[in-house]
């Protein structure tokens, strides 16, 4: 895990939380910037 080029996408908070519960039930790492709203994941992970 953590190996890999990662994506970072700027959404709306309401997006950003759908998604991380979405990229966790896979067991991929996401971290939320809630300044910008961003959201980051390692597209390698699964």
């Amino acid at each position: 895990m953590g190996k890999g080029m990662w994506i970072t996408a700027t959404v709306s908070r309401a997006v950003a939380d759908q998604l991380a519960m979405e990229y966790q039930s896979y067991g991929w790492p996401v971290e939320i910037c809630a300044a910008e709203q961003t959201m980051t994941f390692d597209r390698n992970a699964a």
